[in-house]
Parts: C-alpha cells; sequence; structure tokens
C-alpha cells in the first residue's frame, strides 16, 4: 500500500508493509519447502495452516495444505483445501509437461 502525504512543496512517499501478509507469504514459502517430501510433516501443515488463516487469499498455501492433509490420509481436509484454493484463486496457468 502507497501514501502521499504533502507538506508545502515537498512530497513524500510512505510504504505500509501489510505485516499479516508478509508474514502468510514466508509462512507458505517455509511450508511449502518442508512438505516436499512423500511422508506428512507436522510443521509444514503447522505452517501452511498460519499462512492461511494470516491471508486466505494465497491460493498456493491452500494447495500446499491440501496436499499435506492428503499426506496425512485426510481426504475430507484436503478437498476442503483444494475447494478454498478454488475460492480464492485469480489466475489459473495450467503448465503440461
Amino acid at each position: 500500500m502507497v501514501f502521499f502525504l504533502s507538506t508545502s512543496n515537498v512530497i513524500m512517499v510512505m510504504y505500509v508493509i501489510d505485516t499479516n501478509a508478509a508474514n502468510a507469504e514466508y509462512f507458505m514459502l517455509r511450508g511449502k519447502a518442508l512438505n516436499i517430501g512423500p511422508e506428512f510433516n507436522q510443521e509444514a501443515h503447522d505452517l501452511l495452516s498460519k499462512s492461511v488463516k494470516l491471508d486466505p487469499r494465497l491460493t498456493e498455501a491452500w494447495i500446499q495444505l491440501g496436499e499435506s492433509y492428503w499426506k496425512n490420509k485426510d481426504v475430507d481436509g484436503a478437498k476442503n483445501c483444494f475447494t478454498g484454493a478454488l475460492n480464492h484463486v485469480r489466475y489459473v496457468h495450467v503448465q503440461v509437461y
């Protein structure tokens, strides 16, 4: 978010960092790194849960959390997360390998 303040002939630009969004992004990236293995990782799950609570718009965090639930054999939890991802998606890019 950017604010412009004007006093006499001086214009100051202030950048306000949304700390919740920044923390959510950090938790998502850290959780994603820990979630890369084939087995369930509780620390990754906790970080991804924090991420979606802080910023529910982070589609990648929802997807990673869904994968974490899937690895823990919680199909309903995975489905809820994937649905959450679809509810918050702005742009879908499909890459075929």
